[in-house]
């Protein structure tokens, strides 16, 4: 198992990865911010149609986006995540962020990868266990993160999972079973 720096001193938690007043919302220019000051960037993930995890507060993409009409008041859910690449999630907020998207959560484990003191706070709206686990390990992230949800039993399940993959980790490993 390698060991990851951890932010020392008090940590700050950037509520929608920093946007409200200085990025736009969920995005990865307010992830960016966040971590350029040392905090520690909200990600409130939902998934598409087609199973991609993204980074949206809300259930539809109306209020950050230039989603069209026929779109825009639609559940991220009921749409693919190739349709929302078309929209531009940063100009609402402001000109300077023109081209901003909503992000795949994978886009932002990619940029926390290899920096152990980039760290996620992930609220969980709408997505698969099973399938935010298989992201976070593929990223290597698994320290890096703090998981909200508010159903606790999403985060008893979280948490089994958790130890449960690194009882298999260390067995992998060649430890003496009595060990783990």
């Amino acid at each position: 198992m390698t060991t990851q720096a951890r932010p020392t001193g008090i940590c700050w938690q950037a509520h929608r990865g920093g946007g409200a007043h200085e990025a736009p919302d969920n995005t990865m220019a307010a992830n960016r911010y966040a971590w350029k000051l040392g905090g520690i960037p909200e990600a409130d993930i939902r998934t598409t149609k087609d199973g991609v995890i993204v980074c949206l507060h809300d259930e539809t993409a109306s209020r950050t986006t230039t989603a069209p009409a026929e779109s825009k008041d639609k559940p991220i859910s009921a749409l693919t995540f190739e349709e929302t690449r078309a929209w531009d999630a940063g100009i609402k907020f402001d000109a300077k962020f023109r081209g901003e998207k909503i992000p795949a959560l994978e886009e932002a484990f990619s940029e926390m990868r290899g920096h152990p003191e980039r760290m996620m706070y992930l609220d969980l709206k709408d997505a698969n266990l099973v399938h935010l686990g298989r992201l976070i390990d593929r990223y290597g992230v698994n320290g890096q993160l703090i998981f909200t949800h508010h159903r606790q039993e999403n985060c008893r399940e979280t948490n089994r999972r958790r130890r449960a993959k690194h009882v298999v980790d260390r067995r992998k490993r060649g430890a003496n079973p009595t060990e783990i």
